[in-house]
């Protein structure tokens, strides 16, 4: 995905041994869990089968041909298309519900301006939802702003200004990261109070 940070040689991942399995995935939870637990329960998978995020993939390319994984994906989309809540991941899902090789979570740690930061170290970082901590309000918000400005400036990249031009290209965007804010602030607060 486009909203993750490499902060890791990813050479280790072109040795490692994937068991035989033409997919590898960070699992982020359970089925049970996830947007797609009605659709993928209905569909045999179940409830407590290992869900994972289809941001970082690490793929057997010639396994992938072998098994002729993309025609069998393309005939599930045509089966379910319009019942696929969250798209590739949830076809994914589908299809590779028992059959995935599970990652290190260093792979794609997922990070969240509605929880608490996690364990950080060398790996991908991955920024779900909203706010992201390079817009507007998670430039101000985010619980990873300070983290994300460091390795940027660390690695030599530039970081775009923040303007509230982008209040006003996608103000849903902002209503939505500032409601996640707001959660996690509440959160916080009901959690330290006596």
């Amino acid at each position: 995905d486009c909203d993750t940070l490499v902060t890791d040689d990813l050479m280790s991942l072109w040795t490692i041994d994937m068991q035989g399995a033409s997919l590898g995935a960070v699992t982020l939870a359970t089925v049970r869990w996830s947007n797609d637990s009605e659709f993928l329960s209905s569909n045999g998978v179940e409830v407590d089968a290992a869900y994972f995020n289809s941001g970082v993939l690490l793929v057997d390319c010639e396994m992938w041909r072998n098994q002729s994984i993309t025609s069998t994906l393309r005939s599930l989309l045509a089966a379910h298309g319009p019942s696929l809540r969250v798209v590739d991941q949830t076809l994914l899902n589908l299809h590779f519900h028992s059959s995935f090789f599970h990652l290190p979570p260093k792979w794609n740690r997922h990070i969240c301006a509605n929880q608490a930061l996690p364990e950080l170290g060398p790996g991908i970082l991955h920024f779900l939802g909203q706010p992201k901590p390079w817009n507007f309000v998670g430039g101000q918000f985010h619980p990873a702003r300070k983290t994300y400005k460091h390795i940027v400036k660390k690695q030599q990249m530039s970081i775009p200004a923040l303007s509230w031009a982008e209040f006003t290209r996608s103000p849903r965007v902002i209503v939505k990261s500032l409601r996640s804010i707001y959660r996690a602030a509440y959160a916080n607060f009901k959690h330290r109070s006596p």
